[in-house]
């Protein structure tokens, strides 16, 4: 194979669980083309790989037109989401070899198979590991617990130093709150108390990170807000610097876990087993009847699987896994 396209059109945490099944294929195919599709927004994560060539952005709406035409000569394309476009681009770019989940859009593929119904109990790359293998007889080689994130540049670098001008030689927590849902999210004013628990007990600085989309969202007392003033490689930078990253399912954690600082991670609505980290993470996960609901309608209107966790368990998790 001379040319081999990834596709993932999902959000951050997908994009960051899918590296380390390109860095197992790489393996496979030493002297092949990676090319890997993902949103324009996440591009600069994983530009700088060295296992991948080249990162082809494409969002939903644009013209498919320039990005076929990228993709034409293309001898295989491996589907790492279960985006509808991710197979009609390959498709429309008669991509010969296209495998990948099935999910509605099986007739675009030339190998389409279907999820494993234990899925949830199983880490998400191997399910795509799992996926590919049944496809194409593709064994992914390789510990794919293992995430990864691009290096960041020397300017982002200083960058970083100079928000950190302010905060002295204290140690540093990164709390970044907010998921794509809010069934995933724990309560503010839990995070508030544990704040103070962990500044009184450490001495440290606590850093708010977040999207510039929760601007308006409420805050954390006694953090530090830096809500909106990082890039996604600043923030990278900050949590591999920090002493302990604290967090719900979402982007952030993944990123934490490529970047090898220690977790704390609250689990609610989707399934520990299949999101959470594997590595140096302390996975805090309560299960009730209705949880892990994931993608399912969640007509919870208090979240029993979130408000049940507390304040002290949490707490005393930070403890264990502060990296001093």
């Amino acid at each position: 194979m001379k040319k081999i396209l990834f596709l993932n059109g999902n959000g951050l945490g997908d994009v960051i669980l899918s590296t380390p099944i390109i860095k197992g294929a790489r393996e496979i195919f030493p002297d092949s083309y990676f090319a890997f599709l993902v949103r324009p927004e996440w591009q600069s994560l994983v530009a700088g790989l060295p296992f991948i060539n080249e990162v082809i952005a494409y969002q939903k709406g644009d013209s498919v037109w320039p990005v076929v035409k990228k993709i034409w000569k293309y001898d295989m394309a491996l589907c790492l989401d279960f985006k509808y476009r991710s197979a009609v681009l390959p498709f429309l770019a008669r991509i010969p070899i296209r495998a990948g989940m099935k999910h509605k859009r099986g007739l675009f593929l030339t190998h389409p198979v279907e999820r494993d119904a234990n899925e949830a109990d199983i880490y998400e790359p191997y399910n795509f590991a799992n996926i590919l293998e049944r496809a194409i007889g593709l064994k992914i080689p390789g510990d794919l617990t293992q995430l990864h994130v691009a290096p960041v540049q020397e300017s982002i670098k200083a960058k970083v130093d100079s928000l950190f001008t302010c905060l002295g030689n204290k140690p540093m927590i990164a709390i970044a709150p907010y998921s794509s849902r809010v069934n995933k999210d724990w309560p503010i004013y839990k995070y508030s108390q544990l704040v103070s628990r962990l500044k009184s007990e450490f001495d440290c600085n606590v850093i708010m990170l977040s999207d510039p989309k929760d601007a308006g969202r409420e805050k954390i007392n006694g953090a530090i807000d830096w809500t909106g003033q990082t890039g996604l490689l600043e923030m990278s930078e900050i949590i591999r610097r920090s002493n302990l990253f604290i967090g719900p399912c979402s982007g952030p954690v993944h990123i934490a876990a490529a970047v090898k600082t220690p977790i704390v991670a609250m689990y609610c609505s989707t399934s520990p087993a299949q999101w959470a980290p594997k590595n140096n993470t302390a996975v805090i996960f309560h299960k009730v009847d209705c949880s892990p609901c994931d993608r399912k309608p969640c007509n919870c209107t208090v979240f029993p699987c979130l408000d049940s966790i507390g304040v002290e368990e949490v707490y005393e998790a930070c403890k264990a896994k502060m990296r001093h």
